[in-house]
C-alpha cells in the first residue's frame, strides 16, 4: 500500500476513532454490524474506505475499509450518511519520484455524498452499493 493510500486511510480512520473516543464520554453508544459490496459501475471496488457518519457531528461515526468490493462495519445505531472513497493506481509518478495511488470517486459519493442508511440494532446483511459514474469521468 503507498504512503499516500496509507496517509488517507489512516486520517478517515482517526477521524472515525475520535469520534468513537468522545462517544466513550457519553453514555454507551448502541451499535449494528453492516455487511455489504460496493461496485463502481457493476465492478466491485479493489480498495477504499467506507464511512457512516452521523447527522450530528458530536455523535460517533465508524469506518471501515472496502477490499474487493466487500466491507464489514460496526455503526452507531440511527441515521448515517454514506461516504466514500475508492482508490486505484496512478498513471505517473508522484511528487517524490514513486507511484502512488489516487482516490478517483467523484465529491457526489464522499464529501458531498446525499446516500442515507437507517442502521437499526438489527445487523444490515449484504448491503449493496451502486455507483454509477461516467466512464470518461473514472479515467
Amino acid at each position: 500500500m503507498s504512503n499516500f493510500l496509507r496517509s488517507h486511510l489512516f486520517a478517515i480512520l482517526f477521524a472515525g476513532g475520535s469520534g468513537l473516543i468522545l462517544a466513550g464520554c457519553q453514555p454507551t453508544t448502541k451499535t449494528a454490524p453492516v455487511t455489504g459490496i460496493v461496485t463502481v459501475n457493476d465492478e466491485p471496488v479493489k480498495i477504499g474506505v467506507i464511512a457512516f457518519e452521523p447527522t450530528n457531528p458530536s455523535t460517533a461515526s465508524a469506518s471501515a475499509e472496502i477490499r474487493d468490493g466487500r466491507f464489514t462495519i460496526q455503526s452507531p445505531v440511527g441515521r448515517r450518511r454514506i461516504s466514500i472513497m475508492a482508490y486505484r493506481q496512478a498513471k505517473g509518478l508522484g511528487p517524490d519520484g514513486k507511484p502512488y495511488q489516487e482516490q478517483y470517486l467523484p465529491a457526489k459519493f464522499n464529501l458531498n455524498s446525499d446516500r442515507w442508511l437507517e442502521v437499526g440494532t438489527a445487523p444490515l446483511t449484504d448491503q449493496k452499493i451502486e455507483l454509477s459514474i461516467p466512464k470518461k469521468a473514472t479515467k
